[in-house]
């Protein structure tokens, strides 16, 4: 008996990316519904939630799309690498889970997204410096923590509080790890980072 192959075809990449773009559209809709239900009269929030819905939809249709001859989309641990210049006094660094953790667990699965926090780098140049880490929900949270296919790009790793511990030119790294919600023994890194303090 042969195994059957698992690849999705381009029928199946434009299914789901319309599947994806109707909940994109259901989840605007409701938002722009809850500003209107509140009373806002703020244009900055309706702006928000139109560019969010076209950056998403564009993010929809670039994932359906079949990967650039002689790669492959399919990847054992799918990760966003993130470089950034932090100021000392705080930064909000947006992340995006990969589409492929929805490719594999469905694009109705929650995940739920922690952090062990920011690890400074070994410096040779000071090797008697004590180990730092950045501490979650002390130095170091995400913002939603969890998120669905639509919302994937909304979150957030907020660092605060750190200014009388770093010094510029450190460089601090960390994981983003992802579980689902209904089975939160399925565990898996989502994002990279490597944040160097300004």
């Amino acid at each position: 008996m042969s195994a059957r192959r698992e690849t999705p075809g381009i029928a199946d990449g434009f299914f789901r990316m319309q599947r994806r773009f109707a909940i994109r559209t259901a989840t605007y809709v409701a938002r722009v519904g809850d500003l209107v239900a509140r009373g806002s009269v703020e244009p900055r929030p309706y702006l928000e939630a139109y560019l969010a819905w076209w950056s998403g939809g564009l993010d929809d249709l670039g994932d359906s799309l079949p990967p650039p001859r002689g790669q492959t989309r399919a990847r054992e641990f799918p990760l966003m690498h993130v470089q950034f210049e932090l100021r000392p006094e705080r930064g909000d660094v947006r992340f995006a889970v990969p589409v492929e953790v929805f490719d594999r667990h469905g694009d109705a699965a929650v995940v739920v997204l922690s952090t062990h926090g920011l690890v400074r780098r070994f410096d040779p140049r000071a090797p008697l410096r004590p180990q730092l880490t950045l501490a979650p929900e002390l130095h170091v949270r995400i913002d939603p923590n969890e998120v669905r296919c639509d919302t994937r790009t909304l979150p957030e790793l907020k660092i605060y509080g750190v200014d009388a511990l770093v010094r510029g030119g450190d460089c601090y790294e960390g994981l983003v790890w992802g579980a689902l919600k209904h089975d939160q023994t399925v565990r898996f890194p989502v994002a990279a980072f490597e944040l160097t303090i300004a």
